[in-house]
């Protein structure tokens, strides 16, 4: 009988046994990723990753974990090394992985404990206060209670217990009430700290996170490498200048940096950091035209709108860009040269990639970190320019040709003339011209004004037709020790009605586009000198008309 059981024991057990290294067998080699190298694109990034997994003969299930839950599915990009055949990736969620607590929260933790036993010593010190307040209290009045009971206490006696209750409980007060400034202001301390750890310490069910399965299979035991690499897209750049002007000899030097935002939830730790110009989130369908009808436009009762001529003024574009210089790096020890710090620069046929050798690290926290891309030393011409009708301010412009091979995009630049900071200039690149103009700033040392001259500014009336004139003054002084070319532009309205005439009146010798209505003058100005140029035009049209854009 005992036998029997002994033998049955044992099968049981070889079922278990069997049973459990089925079940194991199943069961998906788990493969943690570790961020390697880092693309990001205007918006949104390339992650690459990679991992390591020791599977047996045949079909495996690998799963790769710690990936951004931002990851798209259809851009995932898997390769193997060590003599296996992938079947198949999944892109999954991952709602329960505990996510290893921060070393800043242990910190957090003791410190939180230390200032908690503070509070309870302050707590106690007041205790213990109000108890001997509580006692001299009780003791005064027995005093009073033996002086009716007719006990003889001197005078003396009498002045010295006095002087001493008052002095004491003095202290007492004092120290309770400092008792209990301590423990509030500890208290605001523990506040502000646990605040701090409650973030470390989000639940691991808002921590989402994603992981992929891959079905491999192999023809003998073999320890993979493991390549993931997918695009997530909470993550962007923009670009950021420093344009510094030294003299109308020497070259422009551009800094070329990015001001990088990442929120994938997992920070970049060591990374290999590229910053590419291209856009894969914009829509690379090309565009349809549809058929285009054009029919008569038709107004409603008496409304009529108007529609304002802009001169062909280019409309200013806004960027809301923060600008943040490079922290500096002090200099270091002779025995300790600092690691060189080079960006290799490639294009291909849709954008520009700035591959930066030195490991970088960034972490998920959607603030700005600014890394240098490139420095150019750029020719350019310089010339001062003006648009009174606008601006009364003269501005110095760097014309740059063959601009294109700089890899730039609009943004903001820091202005500086040789070492001095004087503000900011936008940077447009997205111009169809063969010159980029650049904005140096203004010269406060060249004065220009714009004036109406009323003795000339009149309006007549003949026949049917209303007659307006319109005459300005424009003065101009160098008060540099230098002579100056400077531009002029300005403009007068162009008709696209043929019941309304313009003419140009004076010109003062301004190129005039008659097309545009705009007038250019190229004025030498000595050091010193002033100049007037006179600009006058009429405007013809129906008197029992208005007309806008005058």
């Amino acid at each position: 009988m005992n036998k029997k059981k002994i033998t049955l024991f044992y099968c049981l057990h070889l079922f278990i046994v069997a049973q459990m290294l089925q079940a194991a067998a199943t069961e998906p080699v788990n493969a943690p990723t570790t961020i390697s190298n880092v693309t990001v694109y205007r918006q949104g990034a390339k992650i690459t990753t990679t991992a390591s997994a020791t599977v047996p003969q045949g079909n495996s299930e690998v799963l790769l974990t710690n990936l951004s839950q931002y990851a798209d599915a259809n851009s995932l990009q898997i390769s193997i090394e060590g003599g296996a055949t992938l079947l198949s990736a999944t892109f999954q969620y991952n709602y329960g992985q505990k996510q290893a607590e921060p070393k800043q929260a242990k910190i957090l933790q003791d410190s939180i404990k230390l200032l908690n036993e503070k509070i309870n010593d302050f707590q106690t010190q007041y205790n213990i206060y109000s108890q001997e307040k509580n006692l001299l209290a009780q003791n005064a009045a027995r005093l009073g209670s033996q002086n009716q009971q007719n006990t003889v206490v001197s005078v003396a006696e009498i002045s010295a217990l006095g002087d001493y209750y008052r002095k004491r409980m003095f202290d007492i007060e004092q120290n309770m009430t400092e008792a209990t400034k301590q423990k509030a202001k500890t208290s605001e301390q523990v506040s502000r700290l646990q605040s701090q750890l409650n973030q470390l310490q989000t639940p691991a069910s808002d921590k989402l996170t994603g992981e992929v399965l891959l079905n491999i299979i192999t023809n003998a035991s073999s320890t993979l490498k493991i390549k993931c690499a997918y695009v997530v897209t909470s993550v962007s750049w923009a670009p950021l200048y420093d344009l510094h002007y030294n003299g109308p000899d020497k070259p422009l030097t551009l800094t070329y940096k990015a001001q990088i935002y990442q929120n994938i939830d997992l920070d970049w730790n060591n990374i290999r950091l590229a910053v590419a110009t291209g856009n894969p989130q914009q829509n690379n369908s090309r565009p349809i035209m549809d058929v285009q009808y054009v029919d008569f436009y038709r107004t409603y009762g008496d409304y009529t709108s108007g529609e304002s001529d802009d001169g062909g003024v280019a409309q200013k574009r806004e960027y809301n860009m923060m600008s943040k210089p490079i922290p500096s790096i002090p200099p270091p020890r002779e025995e300790a040269p600092p690691p060189a710090y080079t960006v290799s620069t490639s294009n291909n046929e849709l954008n520009a990639v700035f591959d930066i050798d030195l490991l970088q690290t960034i972490p998920s926290d959607n603030k700005p970190h600014i890394v240098l891309l490139t420095e150019y030393q750029i020719k350019g011409n310089f010339q001062y320019h003006t648009v009174p009708k606008l601006d009364n301010g003269a501005f110095l412009l760097a014309q740059i040709t063959d601009w294109g091979q700089y890899n730039l995009l609009p943004g903001k630049s820091n202005l500086f003339l040789e070492e001095t900071y004087i503000g900011q200039v936008d940077i447009n690149p997205s111009v169809a011209a063969d010159t980029l103009l650049l904005s140096l700033g203004r010269d406060e040392r060249i004065s220009v004004k714009r004036l109406q001259l009323n003795e000339f500014t009149k309006t007549k009336f003949l026949g049917t037709n209303r007659i307006q004139t319109f005459a300005y003054e424009i003065t101009l002084r160098n008060n540099k020790n230098a002579s100056i070319d400077l531009e002029v532009l300005d403009q007068i309205p162009v008709s696209r009605n043929a019941d309304i005439k313009v003419d140009l009146d004076e010109k003062s010798g301004a190129e005039y586009d008659e097309a545009l209505g705009k007038l250019l003058w190229h004025v030498a100005l000595r050091a010193g000198e002033t100049k007037r140029l006179k600009l006058i035009y009429t405007v013809k049209y129906p008197k029992d008309k208005s007309v806008t854009g005058l």
